[in-house]
Order: C-alpha cells, then sequence, then structure tokens
C-alpha cells in the first residue's frame, strides 16, 4: 500500500472510532434517561392501579434489559488490552479508564484510573509496555 492510501485509512479509522465513542457515550445518557422514564411509568401505574405493587418495576431494575457492552464480561486486564488493540495507539492510564468508562465498562470504584494503572503497572513487560512518554500499548 502507497502512505498516501495507508496515511487515508488511518484517518478514516481514527476518524470512526471517535465517532463510536460519541455514539457510545449518546447511548449512555439515553439509557439513563430510559431507565427514569420506566421509573416513572411503573411508578404512575402503581398509583393508578393499573400495575399491583408487587408486581412493579423496582427502580433500578429496567424494563427493558439493556444493551451489552463490549466490555462486560471482561476483567480490568482483558478489557485494558482490548481498548488498546481497538484503538491501535498507545494511550496513558486516565485515557484507557475513560475509554473503558465511556464504552460502558461497569466499575464501582471511586479510583478506576487508579486501578487501571495498577493493571498496567502489575502486567507491565508481560502484557503491556509504557513508552517514555507514560503511554501504554500492547506487548507484541
Amino acid at each position: 500500500m502507497s502512505n498516501g492510501t495507508t496515511n487515508n485509512l488511518e484517518a478514516a479509522l481514527a476518524s470512526l472510532k471517535m465517532e463510536e465513542e460519541e455514539i457510545n457515550q449518546q447511548m449512555g445518557v439515553l439509557d439513563e434517561k430510559l431507565e427514569e422514564l420506566q421509573d416513572a411509568i411503573s411508578s404512575i401505574e402503581v398509583l393508578l392501579g393499573i400495575t399491583p405493587q408487587a408486581e412493579a418495576k423496582q427502580p433500578g431494575q429496567p424494563l427493558i434489559p439493556p444493551r451489552r457492552s463490549k466490555y462486560a464480561d471482561l476483567t480490568i486486564p482483558e478489557a485494558v488490552k482490548k481498548v488498546l488493540k481497538d484503538n491501535g495507539k498507545a494511550l496513558k492510564a486516565p485515557e484507557i479508564a475513560k475509554a473503558l468508562l465511556t464504552a460502558g465498562f461497569k466499575s464501582k470504584s471511586k479510583h478506576f484510573t487508579i486501578m487501571v494503572g495498577v493493571t498496567l503497572r502489575r502486567l507491565e513487560g508481560e502484557a503491556f509496555k509504557r513508552n517514555t512518554e507514560g503511554q501504554w500499548s500492547l506487548v507484541s
């Protein structure tokens, strides 16, 4: 492939990945809004006697099952590997953590970025390598 073709493909790939991230963010917002609407509908149906209390949707319990994130069943190391592979370039730990959360990785940790950083350092040389700018990539 010529350099021009390679550059065009890399630019197209970067653009598509940015668009994918934006859509994932929008879907997260819509999922939250959908859950709020479902909670309100369920509450009103109970008040009107349409649905018995015992059968009513409990807050936080979706009526429509949520879409599964592509990271749903992955451990942090597996998810980090997938982010780095999908991104195709080295990233800093906070960028990796943000990409995971944006794409729907679920964590209750208040210090998720630190968890990602610890994972990267723990597996440095084995699964991940760090460049001089502090960016992480996969070990080849």
